[in-house]
């Protein structure tokens, strides 16, 4: 599987294929730490649920189809968070609040 990334952190673009072994190498600041954060929250099968859980947002059901159907999807996450930053900044305060 292969993850492109834009602007995210100190990364301009890049893309990692991920192996069933990843090793990250590189200099301080380069955005190694952002790229493995942003993959473990898409990734992990813990966080997804979680969410999906305590929110009404359904914010990947159309990525959770283009992947069925296609075999990968784009998602952009700067896109998502303009679009939804208030429901989902609720949504986060709701669920750490209790």
């Amino acid at each position: 599987m292969k993850v492109k990334f834009s602007n995210l952190g100190n990364l301009k673009s890049g893309e990692i294929d991920l192996k069933p072994l990843a090793i990250y190498i590189g200099p301080n600041n380069t955005g190694k730490t952002y790229s493995a954060y942003c993959l473990y929250g898409i990734l992990d099968p813990s966080v997804a649920p979680f969410y999906a859980e305590h929110t009404n947002l359904n914010l990947f059901d159309e990525s959770i189809n283009e992947l069925t159907e296609r075999g990968y999807a784009e998602i952009n996450l700067e896109e998502i968070i303009k679009n939804h930053a208030e429901l989902i900044l609720n949504d986060l305060c709701s669920i750490f609040a209790v």
